[in-house]
């Protein structure tokens, strides 16, 4: 999954129509109507503001992806759908696109407005620099020294990515679990049972990916 970190607004032009594709970072699934209604201020008189977004929503150990989309009074399905398709295709999330259209005066007909929706979209999201992302967990694991070489040769078995370590009067860290991972890590944990380490998760959620 991706997720537009830097963008710039992309125009795109066809028989004097204009077609300007911008691409929004969602902090929340809620922003995507503030963030709509600033481009409708800035671009008024434009004919459409045609728009798909798509979010990832948690619940305990389940993620789903919401979408949504909007032909904003172009023909059904000429608009809204070709923007959502290029997010999906691009498996970009937590991402708002938005494409103003000022009319030149030609008809592009059905498949002339699927394709320019479809191209201002494409060529605004490769050309904006995206950031990867995976859904997983932050365990976080909390021992003493003498138990430091136990969890070393665990951490060497499990090949977990590691985010942060702390070294103070206990050693801290944060690892990277993936969420198809975690029930293999879970069982693995079983071995420190009767031990004084201890193991925390994090809530499922989305975290920048170390590979990418």
């Amino acid at each position: 999954m991706f997720i537009p970190k830097q963008s710039h607004p992309f125009s795109y032009k066809i028989k004097s129509s204009e077609f300007i594709c911008y691409l929004f970072e969602l902090q929340t699934q809620d922003q995507a109507s503030e963030l709509l209604q600033s481009v409708k201020k800035e671009h008024h008189t434009a004919n459409h503001h045609c728009w798909a977004w798509r979010w990832v929503a948690f619940s305990e150990d389940i993620m789903n992806i919401r979408e949504h989309q909007s032909d904003d009074g172009e023909p059904r399905g000429t608009a809204g759908f070709p923007i959502l398709h290029r997010l999906q295709h691009h498996d970009l999330v937590n991402t708002l696109a938005v494409v103003v259209r000022y009319f030149g005066g030609t008809k592009l007909g059905k498949s002339g407005l699927i394709e320019s929706y479809s191209e201002a979209t494409q060529s605004a999201i490769v050309n904006s620099q995206l950031t990867r992302f995976e859904a997983g967990y932050e365990l976080h694991i909390r021992n003493s020294y003498e138990l430091e070489n136990l969890v070393k040769q665990w951490l060497h078995h499990q090949k977990a990515p590691l985010l942060s370590s702390e070294y103070s009067m206990h050693v801290e860290r944060k690892i990277f679990v993936p969420l198809e991972d975690k029930a293999a890590i879970e069982d693995s944990l079983k071995d420190w049972a009767h031990t004084e380490i201890e193991c925390n998760w994090s809530e499922l959620k989305l975290l920048a990916s170390l590979t990418s």
